[in-house]
């Protein structure tokens, strides 16, 4: 008996991740397959391959690099600035803080100047 990798591949994609995401339609078909089925469409086995196929597919297909996302700027005049050394959600918390601080201080200072603790 073999052992084989405790990889388990989705039967389907999420609607909402398969409209962002481009997926190679060689591992759609693999994640319909079993095991078997995956490792005979790939041409290999359980124990991985051996030094000479590795370079030869190297050579012929190139690195095994994962794509990268690509995501989208929340304000195209902020990209286009540079401006954002923050990320965009923490924006808006920032501006209700100063907001807070003036309401909370300039309240403080009324009621301070009511009660005659301050001039």
């Amino acid at each position: 008996m073999t052992s084989r990798p405790s990889i388990v591949l989705p039967r389907r994609i999420p609607r909402h991740v398969a409209a962002q995401v481009r997926v190679s339609p060689r591992l759609l078909e693999c994640m319909k397959g079993t095991p078997d089925e995956v490792l005979a469409k790939l041409n290999t086995s359980p124990h991985g391959l051996l030094e000479e196929e590795a370079a030869r597919r190297l050579a012929e297909h190139g690195p095994n690099d994962v794509a990268e996302e690509r995501r989208q700027p929340f304000s195209p005049l902020a990209e286009s600035l540079s401006f954002v050394p923050l990320p965009n959600l923490y924006w808006p918390l920032i501006i209700l803080t100063l907001v807070c601080y003036v309401v909370l201080t300039q309240s403080a200072k009324v009621w301070l100047l009511r009660r005659k603790w301050i001039s």
